[in-house]
């Protein structure tokens, strides 16, 4: 009984299906739709914040523990994430209209219309979580190189150093 279970684990744990999974959940969340039920509805907001929050624990750990052969599917894995949450921030931060009018009576007490604040939340989410998504490949793409490399000629046995 646990075969399938362990074979699933082992599907979604990759890197490519993580962030698939962990991209469905940001773009889903991030429609007007599911984003004001989550607005209204607790229950729904917690859902929405327990996917978000599963998903990217997933992601990371993913991307982030990929050996191998796996670092070209996490390299893509990064990228990809990156233009997503990249294009959505952008899409946000140039809308002409209000994507989430719920917001539309919250805003005035920090100085900002409506369309103003959902500018600046696109723009938080285009730069600095692009700027995370490209820290994160550097990493990996430095941990490739450093195992394509060179490999220093083993020393024998009571060799003396230079």
């Amino acid at each position: 009984r646990r075969r399938p279970v362990a074979a699933a684990w082992r599907a979604v744990r990759a890197p490519l299906p993580a962030a698939a999974l962990h991209l469905l959940a940001v773009a889903v969340w991030h429609l007007p739709g599911p984003y004001q039920a989550a607005l209204r509805h607790e229950g729904v907001h917690a859902l929405e914040h327990a996917s978000f929050f599963g998903s990217a624990l997933l992601f990371w750990w993913a991307l982030l523990h990929a050996r191998g052969a796996a670092r070209g599917p996490a390299l893509v894995g990064l990228f990809v994430a990156m233009l997503v949450t990249g294009a959505l921030g952008a899409l946000l931060a140039t809308a002409s209209r209000l994507w989430y009018p719920a917001y539309a009576a919250t805003t005035a007490p920090w100085g900002l219309l409506p369309l103003e604040d959902q500018e600046l939340a696109g723009i938080i989410m285009w730069v600095p979580g692009g700027i995370a998504y490209l820290l994160a490949a550097l990493a990996v793409l430095a941990a490739v190189l450093r195992d394509a490399g060179p490999r220093p000629a083993p020393r024998a046995l009571g060799a003396v150093r230079p």
